[in-house]
Formats: C-alpha cells, sequence, structure tokens
C-alpha cells in the first residue's frame, strides 16, 4: 500500500514497507523510547542540580524521533509537495515555482542550521554524550535536505549509493544510531550521577 493514487492524489499508507523501511522506523522508535527513560532519569535528579531541568531537552528529542518514525511511513512531505503544487496552480504562480522552491530550502537550511547552533549552544553545560547526539542530529538534518531538494527533481541524489550503500541509508540510519549511542551513553552517565548522589545523602 503507498501514499499517493495513480493519479497523483496523497492518502494513508505505508509509504516504504520495504525491510530498510521497516528497520529505520524501529530505529526511530527505539530511539525514542531510550531519549524517554533518559527524561525520566533526568527529571529525578533533584532540583537543586541545574540538571533536573534538562529533562525537557530529553522530552523534546523524542518527540522528533516519534514524529520522524511515524513520517517515515506516512510520507507527509509527499502530501505537503502535493498540496503546495495544488495551491501554486490555482493562485496561478506554478509557473514561477523554482523561486519559491528555493526560498523554501534556503528557509530549511538556516532553519536547521540555527536549530542545530541553540541546541548545541544549550547543551553544552549537560553531558558531553550530547556531541554525539549533536553529530547524530546534524546526519539527519543533511538528510532532510537532500529529501527536500529531491522532491525538487533532484531525485539523483537520494538514489547515490556508496559501496552498494544508499546515501540516505547511511545519512539515515547513521543519524538515528549516532544519537541512539549517544543516549545510550548518557543514560549510563545519568545512572551514575544518581548513584552519587544517593552515596552522597547516605553520608549526610
Amino acid at each position: 500500500m503507498g501514499v499517493t493514487t495513480v493519479n497523483g492524489e496523497w492518502q494513508a499508507g505505508i509509504g516504504d514497507p520495504t525491510f530498510m523501511g521497516w528497520l529505520t522506523v524501529c530505529a526511530y522508535l527505539t530511539t525514542f523510547i531510550i531519549s524517554i527513560i533518559c527524561a525520566i532519569e533526568t527529571f529525578r535528579i533533584p532540583q537543586q542540580y541545574k540538571l533536573h531541568y534538562h529533562h525537557w531537552y530529553w522530552w523534546g528529542l523524542a518527540l522528533i524521533f516519534l514524529l520522524l518514525g511515524i513520517n517515515k511511513q506516512l510520507d507527509l512531505q509527499t502530501w505537503f509537495t502535493i498540496t503546495a503544487k495544488e495551491i501554486a496552480l490555482m493562485s496561478g504562480w506554478y509557473r514561477d515555482r523554482r523561486i519559491f522552491q528555493a526560498l523554501f530550502i534556503g528557509c530549511l537550511i538556516l532553519g536547521l542550521l540555527a536549530f542545530l547552533t541553540l541546541l548545541k549552544k544549550n547543551t553544552r553545560v549537560i553531558l558531553k554524550e550530547t556531541n554525539l547526539i549533536l553529530s547524530g542530529l546534524a546526519f539527519l538534518s543533511i538528510f532532510i535536505i537532500i529529501r527536500a531538494i529531491s522532491f525538487h527533481h533532484f531525485d539523483q541524489l537520494i538514489h547515490f549509493s556508496l559501496a552498494g550503500l544508499k546515501i540516505n541509508w547511511i545519512l539515515e540510519l547513521g543519524g538515528i544510531s549516532l544519537v541512539a549511542f549517544g543516549a545510550i551513553k548518557s543514560l549510563k552517565k545519568l545512572r551514575q550521577i544518581h548513584l552519587r548522589l544517593k552515596s552522597l545523602d547516605n553520608e549526610n
């Protein structure tokens, strides 16, 4: 079952029913679960410690990966592209669509750069393991940009292969893996912090 009908209209369905498609969904949802556990562990740290308030960082990360996992199969960007085309045709500016496509991609790139910069600035005081997570998010941002460009007649980018592996597999699964690995390392560090705080409480 696909997400578009033969006449180009979007309908709900499974966008990538392949093994790699479902593997990617599982990777997204696994990272989502690990992020939730990190959020709970961070929230358990007493409020007098600054680290306690960074549980929102983990909840935000969990939400991002849940949405990306859902979108992997619903393929909502296809709906967005088809809807934008219909609006352009009805509004009479379809002839100038290249300009709007370039503006959209430019805004997307600037938005993702701003997001990563802000995230790096606000998380540098947390755990050093978040550098892995930021690297993974950077990989995913590049993947999202390539996907956006591919929807505007540059499909060769997304189908480019390296040593038999598609570039989208490398970027998407590579990014997810870095985030998941960073989250697991952070979880171990958070549990070590809990043990240290518990020992301090016992001493007092």
